[in-house]
């Protein structure tokens, strides 16, 4: 199972929840709503980093299985990587659909998935997160 952060910096997909956000509510044992983690520390700077950083459109436009993983993949990654970077992260950018479990095909769930794909998104504000709870939101 996926190590849980008790901090971190991720972008909020809110757009995805109607095709994830109930897989995500009974194979993810994060409570929080979907997401691309962007950093698993939060930089003392975070805003003065974040400043040069342009809202970006993105589309979720690839569901796989890595490991013990179900992931949508997005497009724009050299947007993405620039946040990243930005963040001093070194995530690869991804948004974690379920993690498996023994009565559920990640494979299954994957094929359930593809056909709702691509999912258009907007990138505009990231959330700071400490212990599942979004403690500030602060806007790109």
């Amino acid at each position: 199972m996926r190590p849980i952060p008790n901090e971190c910096v991720v972008l909020p997909v809110g757009v995805a929840e109607r095709v994830v956000g109930d897989f995500r509510e009974k194979f993810d044992p994060w409570d929080v709503p979907a997401h691309i983690l962007l950093t698993s520390h939060i930089p003392t700077d975070l805003e003065a980093r974040l400043q040069e950083i342009e809202p970006f459109g993105f589309s979720l436009t690839v569901a796989k299985v890595k490991g013990d993983l179900l992931i949508l993949e997005p497009d724009a990654l050299g947007s993405f990587y620039d946040l990243i970077a930005a963040l001093n992260g070194s995530t690869d950018p991804e948004l974690i659909v379920a993690v498996r479990d023994r009565q559920e095909s990640l494979d299954t769930m994957r094929m359930m998935i593809k056909s709702t794909l691509p999912i258009e998104a907007y990138a505009s504000e990231v959330n700071v997160i400490r212990d599942t709870s979004i403690v500030r939101t602060i806007t790109l």
